[in-house]
Parts: C-alpha cells; structure tokens; sequence
C-alpha cells in the first residue's frame, strides 16, 4: 500500500468520524468518537510504517545466531499484536536453520517484541495501570482511555513479566553499584535523607514483611527548612534485612551520598532500622519520626486515663510539647511514675512504652533537629507505604510472592530516575 493508499483510507476514516460527532449530541460522546478516530488513523500509520520497514528480510540465507549455519527464507509470516492505538498486522521475513532448525522473525528483535501478542508500551502500559489499582479497575480504565480489552490472566503476566524485568535490572544496577563497577550522580554539599517503613503483607506462603525506603536531598527553602527533592524510592517483599539494606545502600549511592555533608536517617523504631543505619551510614543522624513517638504517647495515655478521655489529649499535647523541646527524660520520667502506680498487664504494657522511649532518647532530640532544618517526620516513608505497599493490602488479599514483588518494583520504577536505566538495561560505567 503506498503513500496515496494510506492517506486515502485516512482521510475516509476521518471523514466518517466527522458524520458521526455531527450526530452525537453529548459531548461526552463526541470526544469518545474523535479519540476512536485518532486511535485509528494511528494504526493504519503503525501498521503501514511496520510493513514498510520492518519485514526484515535479509536474502535467501543469513547466518544461523544459535549455531553459525545457515538459515534458509521460507517466505513471509504474519504477525499480530497489541498496541495502544489497536491491533497491528503485517508479514515479516521467516527463516529456520536447516543445522538446528531454530527459526528467526525478520524485524522482531529490533522491535523488541516477545509471543505474548502486546507491544512494549502496551504492556509498560498494562504493568503500571494494574499496579496502581486493583487488576480490575486498571484493565476497566485501560478500556475506557484506549478501547483495548485484556483479559485478567493476560494482565498477571504482563505484570509479572514487567515487574520481574524490573526488580532484575535494579538488581543488576545495585551489584554493579555495590562492586563499585559503576557510579551515581556527582554531587557535593547538601543533606541526604533515607527514610525507611514497613508493613506485613498476606500472601499464598503465609504473613511475609514488606519494606520501603525513600531517599531523597534535601533542599534547603527560605525559613530554614528542609524539603524533599527528587525522591527516589526501593521496595521488597519477604526479602531479608540485610539484602534489602544492600538494595537500599546502593541506591543511595546511586543518588550521590559520597558528596552529602550531612546523612539523616528516619525511621519507626524498629530495630532492623538502626542495624541497618549503623552497618550501611555510620555517623548518620538518627532519628525517630515524631508521627511513631506520638501514637506511643496516645497508647501510653489510653493505658493510663482510658481510651477518649480529655486527660489523656491533653497528657499527650502536652508530651508532644516536651518532646519538641528536647524534653524526652522528663516525658520518661512521667511514665515512668505511672508505671509504678499501675499493676497487672497495664504496669507491663507501661514499662514497655517507658523502654521505647528510652531506647530511643538519643533519636528524640527534636529541638535540635529543627533547629538545624531537618525533618523529624518519615512522611515520604509513611507516603511509600500508602501508596506502593498499600497496594498490597486489603480485606481477603492474598498475593503470589512474585506477583507482590512485581507490582511493588513496577510502582517504584514508574516513580524513580532509575526507570530509563532498568528498562533500557543501559548502565553507565565508571569513570
């Protein structure tokens, strides 16, 4: 089909469109036609550029890439595949080895497609609207903006397979960076943060630990506070501690840590935070978001006046204020008092508390945190686990490892500079 063809079959499929929004009354309506009509005149683009360039024959016989013989031209094959403008058909160059009988696809491998039927962006596509929302609501939403149906086993494993291709180039990208093969940005001066959550996840091999971390700059704003920049965010499910500190480490190194002046790290109180804090960013800040020290408050007040009572509110306004003032052994010293006046389980559950708060006085240092700018909050941890672990929570949610893994890689990729790295597979050598 030549050029004239082509404009022709455009030129009446817009032409009909036109009758049709004349017709329709509603505006929603005319805007679902004319995205139809855009949608088909780009794929009779793609299919006849596709035709055009992408037969892919190479003469009557090429060399055999599985065993160095030869390959003989059988003739063309047909091809059809999924696109965000719709399906797409056209004939490539078939040739199979007369050695070892393995057969090429003219064109295939330069296009980077693979036999399940969708093109890369298509399925990018699927990946990330399935992992935002619930697999159905994503293909439900995925219908109504481009008209393509997919069936729900197809978007598993897409999900899986793009999610999979994802946490093995990050992978990748975080051994090379842990051998020192490759080097982050070359950045000086600044404040790096590292915040860290968790949360336990249901899946088909029982109750497993998911864990997030955010890292990001912070950038100093008129009033001597810092603000987040570019955060970049890493997640694992039922990985252990120590590999995801090495995940965590080595991404912060991909962002430049070995020219902060300064290293902060936030996190709940959860030993596993501070192990990894000592082991990966010796001399770092530590310290314990005031979001956890507070729900501590609030259960230490509900252990001692009762839950919803006024003297507990103002008990806790009033701890937070200690707090805020550097005033965290007076707070201890309180509860401390009420512990000793309390019996049974409420006197255990106390002295609990007062060993939180002890364990982490040097963490609770808040007056002088403000005072210096930093952040005493893990917002962008907390935010991390709503929305990309959320994902993973939910009544009679019971998630495939795999599938829990993918999705959570697909969700931090599609938020993370590392995304053209991981999906081009281009890592950048060292000086």
């Amino acid at each position: 089909m030549n050029v004239e063809e082509i404009m022709a079959q455009i030129e009446e499929t817009v032409k009909a469109g036109m009758e049709e929004i004349a017709a329709e009354q509603a505006l929603e309506g005319k805007e679902q036609i004319s995205a139809r009509v855009g949608r088909e005149v780009g794929r009779l683009m793609l299919e006849e550029g596709l035709r055009e360039s992408h037969r892919g024959y190479e003469g009557s016989r090429r060399q055999c890439e599985s065993c160095g013989g030869q390959q003989r031209y059988v003739g063309d094959r047909p091809r059809q595949i999924e696109t965000i403008v719709g399906t797409v058909r056209w004939k490539r160059a078939y040739y199979v080895c007369s050695g070892c009988q393995a057969v090429h696809y003219g064109g295939d491998k330069a296009l980077g497609i693979d036999r399940s039927g969708y093109s890369p962006l298509m399925q990018k596509f699927i990946a990330e609207a399935c992992s935002m929302a619930a697999f159905r609501d994503g293909l439900r939403l995925i219908g109504e903006l481009i008209g393509a149906q997919v069936s729900l086993r197809a978007a598993e494993e897409i999900v899986r397979r793009q999610g999979g291709r994802m946490e093995e180039g990050s992978r990748e990208l975080v051994e090379k960076l842990w051998a020192g093969e490759i080097e982050g940005v070359r950045r000086r001066g600044g404040r790096m943060y590292i915040s860290y959550d968790g949360t336990a996840v249901r899946t088909k091999d029982g109750w497993k630990e998911a864990r997030v971390a955010g890292i990001y700059w912070g950038k100093r704003e008129q009033g001597g506070r810092d603000e987040p920049e570019a955060v970049e965010y890493t997640a694992a499910v039922a990985e252990g501690w120590e590999q995801f500190g090495r995940r965590v480490y080595a991404q912060s190194q991909w962002e430049g840590i070995g020219g902060a002046d300064e290293v902060v790290v936030i996190g709940d109180g959860a030993r596993w935070v501070w192990e990894l804090a000592e082991e990966h960013f010796p001399g770092a800040v530590q310290i314990l978001d005031f979001y956890h020290a507070s729900r501590h408050l609030w259960e230490a007040a509900c252990l001692i006046w009762g839950e919803g009572s006024e003297e507990g509110r103002q008990a806790v306004e009033r701890w937070e204020r200690e707090l805020l003032a550097g005033g965290v052994w007076k707070v201890i010293d309180e509860l401390s008092r009420w512990a000793r006046r309390k019996r049974g389980e409420k006197r255990e559950a106390l002295r609990r508390q007062v060993g939180y708060f002890s364990r982490n006085a040097d963490r609770m240092r808040y007056d002088e945190y403000l005072a210096a700018g930093m952040h005493i909050g893990s917002g962008v941890a907390e935010s991390a686990c709503r929305h990309i672990l959320g994902r993973l929570k939910g009544a009679g949610k019971r998630w495939r490892i795999d599938t829990a893994q993918a999705v959570v890689s697909v969700l931090c990729t599609s938020k993370s500079r590392w995304r053209e790295h991981i999906w081009s597979q281009s890592l950048r050598p060292a000086a």
